[in-house]
């Protein structure tokens, strides 16, 4: 008994048409690739290409890959006790991700700014002044955003 090809998009087997007409061989050949595939095999490696068996296992497979990819990419902050570690992120990047937010739980603020924070107001902050500290000139159309730079006590504007 032989198998042939058919269609391009999806490749996949069918019994010729010399061969006699068995629902259940059809059957194999068309979602195994072959009359001899055993079905018992547990071990997706050894499906057939091109089978439809095959063609489902991939896109199972690019379904589990693209959903723990996207769990990956939601987790993009944490609020916890712990500062998070780059082997925490391994399966998915070679550390931390960039623009990963980490809030410490135990942790609580005084009073002013720290750190780069940022600021809505129609009026340049003039206390309080940390650098890195961003400002979102209210007053601006379009709205203009500026850094202050510690280093030389000035307001620079971002993409000026």
């Amino acid at each position: 008994m032989a198998v042939e090809n058919i269609g391009n998009l999806v490749p996949t087997k069918i019994p010729a048409l010399i061969d006699d007409a068995n629902i259940q061989d059809a059957l194999k050949a068309y979602h195994y690739g072959s009359y001899d595939f055993d079905t018992a095999e547990t071990d997706p490696e050894e499906l057939l290409n091109p089978s439809i068996a095959y063609t489902i296992n991939d896109l199972q497979n690019q379904i589990d890959d693209n959903a723990t990819l996207e769990e990956a990419a939601r987790d993009i902050s944490r609020a916890s006790t712990t500062a998070p570690t780059a082997a925490a992120f391994t399966a998915f990047s070679a550390g931390i991700p960039n623009g990963y937010i980490w809030v410490d739980t135990d942790s609580s603020a005084g009073v002013g700014y720290y750190s780069a924070t940022s600021v809505y107001t129609a009026t340049a902050p003039t206390t309080n002044l940390a650098n890195g500290l961003l400002w979102v000139d209210k007053g601006s159309s379009p709205l203009k955003m500026y850094v202050y730079n510690g280093d030389t006590s000035t307001w620079d504007e971002i993409g000026a």
